[in-house]
């Protein structure tokens, strides 16, 4: 039930006798707490308030606490008068970029100053964005009616918005500075502590371990949203250098000899660069594939949003980033940028798909909800105390209410910050029930999500099947015992034990494993419905 749709909650009575009459024994309510600007309930601006549209005009005016006690009295009612359990959402993922505890707390989401991995994709993102508002003006289509429409956009990205970008800077090492340093110190003789003894063997290394070696030991990472932040250990590359070289100490090096290994340096500096330029050209090649994917989706596919005129109001992408602004510019710079939540085609649900190991932003892979932002926990409490506080309290207050709870998109809820919660639910409702929305693609990850986080049952929809036949697999799958089938008591048997006549035992059969539990719902919010997708067409 959707309690936006249902009125004030003294007005729920007449529903919920119809609901009582229908003989259904649990009702799920989505999230009545206080929405965002997208109105939707699943995109939660305060966790611990209620929307105003829960309560009539009289209720609106009382205190959050009278009002969570109002909720807590009805939500009380339905069991005590119907002997009906209500079940609620947790949303764990992201809150919506109206969020107002986004702007005293911007470290609760992925930004570029805790994240600094991020920022080349914002800088994508950003100048995207522009260059929407410029389309016209530079002779470039701002009504997509075709797919060759697209492709003159995706060329012009290609040839000029990439290439002014130059991200590939954030990536590689700066070959001219770096070797200038090194120039430096072999003319100076200014690191007497090199010993390239430790390297006796790097000039017959195969070359992919050779360059690991250098990335490990030569290369020093510096702040990931600075432009050629990496540099080299002047000590190290000299030892490397002069290993390479088969000299044994920097006291051999003539001044006859510097310019030969300069040039020797800056090839083991591109030998290193070669594959990130090669991973970069990779994440372009990748980013423009989804950014045409998805300007034909949402501009010209039957099915979907149809989005109309570009313009830098209406871009031609679904931007990433929520911008917000620092009303009294107490936060480090780039707080206030922080990464938009969503979900990747066949992603491995156990990868922070947000975090520094991954480029899912960059390559545009994220299918984004542009209302919600993607909320940091870091592995512990320690690493977001705030955060971990606020939805704790939230998750409480839920456990509090409900005899159950719903997670939505568990299986992009980090396992450790799930396990965490739950534990805090189950403290204020040992009972409690746990259902979960959970399509990690695999059965085998399925099975461990449900064991580790003591879920009673998975979320399962019969508008996922393509065909009959795949819908009446799911149904036989799902669908619990056919009516009519044989309980398992029926055959047990009484046998002699031991050969002995007198001697009588049960026969048990071996009860062989069990699949989680699932509710096989014909219809849920996240389907097309069935006017949409079951046509008449399908039948033929």
């Amino acid at each position: 039930m959707v309690p936006k749709w249902m009125g004030p909650i003294t007005e729920w009575a007449n529903l919920l006798e119809t609901v009582n009459y229908s003989g259904y024994n649990m009702i799920h309510f989505v999230p009545l707490q206080k929405r965002g600007v997208s109105n939707s309930p699943y995109s939660i601006s305060d966790q611990l308030s209620f929307d105003d549209d829960v309560f009539d005009a009289k209720d609106q005016k009382k205190s959050n606490k009278e009002r969570l006690a109002v909720v807590k009295k009805a939500i009380g009612n339905i069991y005590s008068k119907h002997g009906i359990l209500s079940l609620s959402d947790v949303v764990w993922n992201h809150t919506s970029n109206s969020t107002e505890f986004l702007l005293h707390h911007p470290e609760a989401g992925y930004n570029l100053h805790n994240s600094p991995h991020l920022v080349p994709a914002y800088e994508l993102d950003t100048a995207l964005i522009e260059l929407s508002g410029q389309l016209e003006q530079l002779g470039l289509p701002v009504d997509i009616r075709s797919e060759q429409d697209a492709d003159v956009i995706i060329e012009y990205i290609r040839e000029n918005t990439i290439k002014q970008l130059k991200l590939y800077e954030y990536k590689v090492i700066d070959v001219a500075k770096q070797a200038d340093v090194i120039r430096k110190a072999l003319k100076d003789r200014s690191e007497q502590s090199s010993h390239p003894t430790v390297y006796h063997d790097v000039y017959s290394m195969d070359i992919k371990k050779r360059i690991a070696l250098f990335g490990q030991d030569v290369i020093v990472n510096g702040h990931l949203d600075t432009r050629f932040h990496k540099t080299v250990h002047v000590s190290a590359a000299l030892s490397f250098l002069l290993a390479f070289n088969k000299i044994k100490s920097l006291d051999e090096v003539s001044d006859d000899q510097v310019d030969d290994l300069v040039e020797s340096f800056k090839n083991l500096l591109n030998d290193y660069n070669l594959p990130l330029y090669e991973e970069y050209d990779e994440e372009c090649k990748v980013a423009l594939e989804n950014i045409k994917g998805r300007l034909l989706f949402t501009r010209l596919a039957e099915n979907g949003p149809k989005l109309g005129r570009i313009s830098k109001s209406n871009p031609l992408i679904e931007s990433y980033f929520t911008r917000l602004e620092d009303p009294k510019g107490k936060h480090p710079k780039g707080s206030m940028m922080l990464a938009n939540n969503g979900w990747i085609w066949n992603a491995d649900p156990l990868k922070d798909f947000a975090g520094p190991d991954s480029s899912a932003y960059l390559r545009r892979e994220v299918i984004v909800w542009g209302d919600c932002v993607k909320l940091r926990y870091g592995q512990s409490p320690k690493d977001n105390p705030w955060l971990w506080q606020h939805m704790r309290e939230y998750t409480e207050q839920v456990a509090s209410m409900f005899h159950g709870i719903r997670i939505d998109n568990c299986h992009s809820t980090p396992i450790h910050v799930a396990e965490y919660l739950l534990d805090a639910a189950r403290r204020v409702r040992p009972d409690l029930y746990v259902l979960a929305e959970l399509f990690t693609g695999s059965a085998e990850r399925d099975n461990d999500f449900v064991s580790r986080l003591g879920i009673h049952a998975l979320i399962r929809e019969a508008m996922q099947a393509w065909d009959t036949h795949e819908l009446s697999r799911l149904a036989h799958r799902h669908g619990g015992k056919p009516v009519g089938s044989m309980d398992e008591d029926m055959v047990w048997k009484v046998v002699p034990y031991e050969c002995d006549e007198k001697k009588k035992v049960l026969a048990i059969p071996i009860t062989s494993g069990s699949m989680p539990r699932a509710l096989f719902m014909d219809c849920t919010h996240d389907n097309e419905t069935p006017f949409q997708k079951r046509t008449a067409e399908v039948c033929f």
